[in-house]
């Protein structure tokens, strides 16, 4: 399909006025009270409980076991098998279900995010992955516990669980969901059920703009509308086809060419470990693949010693705002490190981290499409000014822990 050049010009110089125009409507609509009062990634204190909320009979929506139906007839939508809802009245449900301690072999225990049981149907077990990793066995722990049960894995995306939190259980034994479909079509049926129920039905409308901004489906309805309208027109279908056709190429190498410049840069002033370098065989199973994902990828290099060791700093992508700090995978090191490095520095994201910080401006990867700043990263002359933004914050910090490390 040939494409002159100046039609997709003028195509997208049409999409950014519609851009604009509704950008403006959604800085007037900005207030949501979910962002407000807490981080919009957190799994368990706000996604899970708040979905086993609307999912509760017992719940204070008031609404019996009426959105638990609607939840079932959509995430058993297109599943091997059907789901008997005839006594949903009685399903308890459960936040954070404790299994048990993790044995050691990591075969049995743990916490379940979300459990169904008593519907008179099979449990219901389901596992929320918004951006934390997966736990080793974690799956197979669940089928342990509950070995008769219908294992959900929900993440933002739908993909699959990877090996590691498998086990030895088959991925067949697992199903699919996505925030961006499942979750999405469920809360929009929610709303239409709570539609005579004010305060509920604004709730669950503000929750839904959450997940539409964690999974980048931000677009407005009249915005989609008028931007249907307008590919229809002229030679615009033609040139949204190429764009489309190409975009995932454009991800990948602005996510390449990003990873590659800010190496260069540091390189000339540290000694790189290689070992988390972003390669192309990397950023295509990340971006391309289906399975076993590894976006744990980034830079990573020593900035001083502490008792005789490195002290490792590492900027990382994984699935959410790309981050870096001072990584250190040994517990009493870490701790000693915690002890000394200010409060104001103490940041702590898992059992990995001594501190870490988000880059500024943030940028996500992984939600390349809905983040302006990653979007950016285009062009290369903002990516130079964002990667050299980035470069200072990290200098200023490697100053504070050697100043705090007394080095």
């Amino acid at each position: 399909m040939t494409i002159n050049i100046q039609n997709i010009e003028q195509f997208l110089k049409q999409i950014e006025i519609v851009n604009y125009k509704y950008a403006l409507l959604a800085e007037k609509q900005k207030f949501n009270i979910f962002t407000l009062l807490c981080n919009g990634s957190e799994e368990v204190t706000l996604h899970s409980r708040f979905i086993a909320e609307l999912l509760n009979p017992m719940g204070s929506h008031g609404l019996n076991d009426e959105l638990l139906k609607l939840f079932i007839d959509v995430i058993f939508q297109n599943a091997e098998e059907s789901y008997n809802t005839s006594k949903l009245k009685e399903a308890r449900v459960s936040v954070e279900k404790y299994i048990g301690a993790i044995s050691e072999d990591k075969t049995t225990g743990g916490r379940i995010d979300i459990v169904i049981e008593n519907t008179g149907d099979k449990p219901i077990v389901i596992e929320n992955k918004i951006y934390a990793t997966d736990q080793e066995n974690q799956l197979l722990r669940y089928h342990n516990a509950y070995p008769d049960a219908y294992i959900f894995y929900l993440s933002l995306d739908g993909h699959e669980p990877g090996d590691y939190s498998l086990g030895s259980i088959s991925v067949k034994y697992v199903i699919q969901r996505s925030y961006n479909e499942h979750i999405t079509t469920w809360l929009t049926r929610c709303i239409e059920k709570a539609a005579q129920y004010p305060q509920l039905r604004e709730t669950i409308v503000q929750y839904q703009k959450l997940i539409n901004q964690l999974t980048g489906n931000t677009t407005m309805a009249d915005e989609r509308q008028e931007l249907i309208k307008l590919i229809g027109q002229n030679e615009n279908a033609k040139s949204a086809a190429k764009i489309a056709e190409n975009w995932v190429h454009v991800r990948w190498h602005t996510e390449y060419d990003y990873w590659n410049e800010f190496y260069k840069i540091t390189k000339q002033e540290y000694e790189m470990d290689d070992r988390v370098k972003c390669t192309n065989g990397w950023l295509d199973s990340v971006i391309h693949g289906k399975r076993n994902k590894n976006p744990w990828f980034g830079l990573q290099f020593p900035i001083c010693k502490f008792n005789d060791q490195d002290v490792m700093l590492m900027i990382e992508r994984g699935w959410e705002k790309c981050y870096f700090g001072i990584r250190e995978p040994d517990a009493i090191r870490r701790a000693q490190m915690a002890q000394i490095i200010s409060d104001d520095q103490k940041n702590g994201k898992d059992d990995w981290w001594v501190t870490w910080r988000y880059l500024e401006p943030k940028i996500n990867f992984e939600n390349f499409s809905s983040n302006d700043n990653t979007l950016s990263l285009c062009n290369p002359t903002k990516r130079k000014e964002i990667i050299d933004m980035h470069w200072a914050q990290v200098k200023e910090f490697v100053r504070e822990v050697k100043e705090a490390l007394k080095i």
